[in-house]
């Protein structure tokens, strides 16, 4: 990128190049000019002419840098019952950011924006999301896959929760406590591996197990499994 000026006097002119109103180190010509523009390159440029009689500013220029799409997180994935709302978003950096939302990988009506939201979910809408982010500089960019998975009412399901962390010695038992996570299927139903019936979302349940008869470690995982849309 060269920025250049043209200018008359009484000779010698001396120039000095400015970016932001400040002085660049070594610009002392009629003309300035960036080898390779990067993002902090973008300001106001101009320029002071000086000679015997005295100096003139040049007007400023603008030098603009556009940047390439990049996406800084992902769409998550979400499981939900029919009839609940979902939301799928992504955050990007890059110049004249555009979205397009895709499921199954063809594009969706009218998500152009940063976030999709299906208010009422059905069963037609499960499936992968993703959403293409184009800039003004190409190439364009896909986000990662999200994946929609609608629960039916009194559809069977399992999910698996990992209770917090706990420190035992031989001949003792020990206490876990685990958290259903609100985020899935709800209300839970029958719930056998936690010996809970109705157990709704986000309700604390307690597993103890046998005691222990010799030093061990590794992670306990409770399944469970029951039908959703039944039961309170």
């Amino acid at each position: 990128m060269t920025f250049s000026v043209a200018a008359s006097g009484t000779a010698p002119l001396a120039y000095q190049w400015r970016k932001n109103g400040s002085g660049i180190t070594g610009a002392s010509s009629s003309s300035y000019t960036i080898n390779s523009v990067a993002t902090g390159d973008a300001a106001s440029y101009d320029v002071v002419v000086n000679n015997s009689c005295g100096s003139v500013t040049s007007a400023p220029a603008t030098l603009t840098v556009d940047t390439p799409p990049s996406i800084l997180s992902q769409p998550a994935s979400a499981t939900k019952s029919v009839g609940e709302s979902v939301t799928f978003s992504v955050s990007a950096t890059g110049t004249g950011l555009a979205y397009q939302w895709r499921k199954n990988d063809s594009s969706i009506s009218g998500a152009n924006g940063s976030s999709h939201t299906i208010l009422s979910v059905t069963a037609d809408d499960a499936g992968s999301y993703d959403v293409v982010v184009s800039a003004t500089c190409a190439p364009a960019t896909t986000s990662a896959a999200a994946t929609l998975t609608v629960v039916l009412p009194g559809q069977d399901f399992s999910l698996s929760v990992s209770p917090e962390s706990g420190t035992a010695v031989p001949g003792t038992s020990a206490a876990y406590a685990v958290r259903i996570p609100s985020t899935g299927p709800e209300p839970f139903t029958g719930l056998a591996a936690l010996s809970v019936n109705g157990l709704p979302a986000g309700v604390t349940a307690s597993f103890t197990p046998p005691f222990l008869t010799s030093r061990a470690t590794g992670i306990l995982t409770l399944a469970a499994t029951g039908s959703a849309g039944v039961g309170s």
